[in-house]
């Protein structure tokens, strides 16, 4: 009797500790807040052009980053009627662009032209913007 009631509580006590690992790693990956960064040379511009903006609900929908400044936002789930991703579409004068998305388990990056940005999926996540030759050189911006 005393080994089944041994082989019960470490088989119980097994589980409580698979379960709160489970519980970590799934905190592990939730974004709750973003900070976009520009460390370009140029002004850059950002404008929320598809998903659910409500998924970065401190953003405007359209909004300029002098260089070394940054902003933040908050990042929700969405819904499944309006999204759980918003798109963000970055841009400069001199012909440059990105497009890029966020959701709360991920910053999605899709499109690049002349210019570099890197990003971490961590809970207080940040996106960077620099130019393609600090990129380069630091292997991030």
């Amino acid at each position: 009797m005393k080994k089944n009631t041994i082989y019960t509580l470490v088989c119980g006590i097994s589980a409580l500790i698979l379960a709160q690992a489970a519980i970590a790693e799934t905190n592990a990956n939730v974004i709750d807040t973003i900070t976009i960064v520009n460390h370009y040379p140029t002004v850059l511009e950002f404008s929320i052009e598809n998903g659910n903006p409500k998924v970065t609900p401190d953003l405007s929908k359209q909004f300029s980053l002098a260089t070394g400044s940054q902003i933040s936002s908050a990042v929700t789930e969405g819904n499944s009627k309006e999204g759980t991703q918003v798109y963000i579409y970055t841009h400069g004068d001199e012909g440059f662009s990105a497009f890029w998305a966020v959701e709360k388990r991920q910053i999605h990056g899709y499109l690049v032209r002349g210019l570099a940005y890197s990003w971490n999926n961590a809970a207080q996540a940040t996106i960077i913007f620099c130019t393609k030759e600090e990129f380069q050189a630091q292997g991030h911006c």
